[in-house]
């Protein structure tokens, strides 16, 4: 009998590959299988021995794939989804690193509003006022106190109800209220994306990119590991969680690499959304401006607003507002003054301003400390710079069997939230579709995703003259074109830092059939 491999280990038998073996051994010792009655005690044992030896195996294959990291990325449930409870104990176990979570789909108060008439609606305490979307039936509360004075029109902002991408929404889709306030209507002008908990191969590949935090000289997988890990609070607290936490969602991809001319690292990052915001900047100057306000100047564009967390380092005089050693303190940005102004009130004073500092601020600054923290070797210039969001509308008819029940508007919200998860998942700079210099987001993906939005699509059809209308940062604007039916590339001045955002959902339509 010939040795087993490492794939035999891990293999499995079905009821009646044991029976066959059974029978096999049975016939090879003499007995005369021809006579065994078919119902009759000797073959009904051979079934019964067989269906417990065929489950035994599926145990000793998932004890055996569950030693190995990379096996157990692969198990997979009897409907095709993820084991994650082997992946989870072998990451923590082998990497000390554990899964990032399901993230709730939310924005900002900048994205969502309700317009009230002449009844007010009162004050709501965070998670008292809920809002629903109805061609999905998700439902979203507030996550901050709001009143709705009459006749007013209120930003308020709100977070799904169900984590993961399932309560994702596009813009005008939340226009629902759960909590009657008479004669209000309500609407978000922003998309809400969550993302998923980490798949078994993100969990894996980020497991593999955390060898490199440990290698010296700081290889490129260790800017990586550091903005798609430490930017987040870990639930088994292996790591330090983070001086405060991201607001515009987890930072799910990444991209570093060095320029060969100047020697400078730069790791673009982006969040399921697209852009990551926020910055940092060289302070110039400290002003006391009393009452414990000071002014921050800044030798760049801060591009910090009101309410941004942020924290300061290196600063020398007004060493109170340095973050790290006795002090861990993450100030709130009181108001922003201009690009290169801002002002803070720190609630006692911190010292006259000599000289130096850096500030780091929103998700973006977040990004940038972390990996000086953590990943950049001595004498190296590194730099954290965000994702380019390149929006692409199609414009398409899907067609969907008649009898499953389903409304179009049902359908067009599956398949808006099937291109929203699949955008996400694309790397930052596109991927390489048909030669090395491609850097691009596939159209075959696209009609991937719509397919599988719901088991009732039968075919989607794009228009042939404006199928994707697309819009891409260009030199401080916007450069807007069409491509009918093709590939988007994802090169932004010259560089592969672009990533696809779906834009307005309004030309997708749905037709039963």
């Amino acid at each position: 009998m010939p040795m087993p491999n490492l794939s035999d280990m891990v293999g499995t038998n079905t009821p009646t590959d044991v029976v066959n073996l059974l029978l096999g051994v049975a016939n090879n010792v003499g007995l005369s299988l021809s006579s065994w009655n078919p119902l009759g005690v000797g073959r009904a044992i051979v079934q019964s021995v067989s269906t417990v030896y065929s489950m035994f195996t599926n145990t000793a294959a998932f004890l055996a794939q569950g030693a190995y990291a990379s096996y157990a990325a692969q198990m997979r449930n009897a409907d095709g989804s993820d084991v994650t409870q082997w992946l989870d104990l072998r990451g923590v176990d082998q990497y000390n690193l554990s899964r990032n979570q399901a993230t709730y789909a939310s924005c900002a108060s900048t994205g969502f509003s309700v317009t009230t008439g002449s009844t007010a609606g009162g004050t709501f305490q965070p998670g008292q006022f809920h809002v629903s979307s109805p061609s999905t039936g998700q439902t979203y509360s507030n996550n901050s106190v709001v009143t709705f004075n009459a006749n007013s029109v209120t930003p308020c902002a709100i977070q799904a109800d169900n984590p993961g991408t399932i309560a994702n929404a596009s813009p005008l889709t939340i226009a629902q209220l759960v909590t009657p306030i008479a004669g209000a209507t309500c609407s978000n002008s922003a998309p809400l994306t969550g993302t998923n908990a980490e798949t078994n191969a993100a969990y894996f590949n980020r497991c593999v990119l955390k060898l490199g935090s440990i290698s010296p000289s700081g290889p490129a997988a260790a800017y990586d590991y550091v903005v798609q890990t430490y930017s987040q609070t870990d639930p088994n607290s292996v790591r330090p969680a983070p001086p405060w936490p991201l607001t515009g969602g987890a930072i799910t991809r990444s991209f570093t690499r060095a320029n060969t001319a100047t020697g400078v690292v730069t790791t673009t990052v982006g969040s399921p959304s697209g852009t990551v915001g926020g910055g940092y900047a060289s302070i110039t100057n400290v002003a006391n401006l009393g009452g414990n306000n000071y002014q921050i100047t800044t030798s760049t564009p801060h591009a910090l607003q009101a309410g941004r967390q942020f924290i300061v380092t290196g600063c020398v005089g007004a060493n109170g507002l340095n973050y790290g050693g006795t002090s861990a303190t993450v100030w709130t940005v009181l108001a922003y003054v201009d690009a290169n102004n801002f002002t803070v009130n720190t609630g006692g004073a911190v010292g006259t301003y000599a000289s130096g500092g850096t500030v780091y601020g929103g998700d973006l600054g977040l990004c940038n400390y972390l990996v000086q923290a953590n990943a950049v070797g001595q004498g190296i210039t590194a730099t954290v710079q965000s994702i380019q969001a390149i929006t692409i509308t199609p414009t398409c008819t899907v067609y969907y069997k008649k009898m499953s029940g389903l409304l179009p508007g049902a359908i067009q919200a599956k398949v808006a939230n099937a291109l929203q998860t699949y955008f996400a998942s694309v790397p930052v700079g596109g991927v390489s579709d048909s030669t090395p210099d491609d850097s691009v987001c596939p159209y075959s993906g696209m009609i991937g995703a719509i397919m599988s939005a719901d088991p009732s699509i039968t075919s989607v059809v794009f228009d042939p003259v404006v199928g994707l209308f697309v819009n891409t940062p260009s030199g401080g604007g916007f450069t807007y074109y069409v491509v009918p039916l093709g590939d988007v590339t994802m090169i932004v001045t010259s560089q592969p830092v672009g990533v696809p955002v779906l834009g307005l959902t309004g030309s997708i339509s749905a037709v039963p059939k």
